[in-house]
């Protein structure tokens, strides 16, 4: 099982790697963690983030897509302040 803390080192790896300034947004899901990157000035289309909670490889999806759309739409947001204290 992967918890919030393990996924947003994750998400957050992944877009300071790929010139993001980090994760701006979380939403949970029953079956994964979404994250969506904060951008260093305008952005027109980003790679948001899917982390599978049971483990399974986590992979770019986009909300202009439908099933990305449904899965972000239906995910409840969670606040990222605990982890950022840490």
């Amino acid at each position: 099982m992967v918890d919030l803390e393990k996924a947003y080192k994750i998400a957050n790896g992944f877009f300071l790697d790929n010139d993001y300034v980090g994760v701006h947004e979380i939403r949970e899901n029953a079956d994964s963690w979404l994250f969506v990157p904060q951008c260093k000035s305008a952005c027109y289309g980003v790679a948001n983030v899917c982390i599978p909670k049971n483990g399974d490889e986590p992979y770019v999806f986009s909300t202009v897509e439908p099933d990305g759309a449904a899965a972000w739409n239906s995910a409840t947001a969670v606040s990222c302040r605990n982890i950022l204290t840490k």
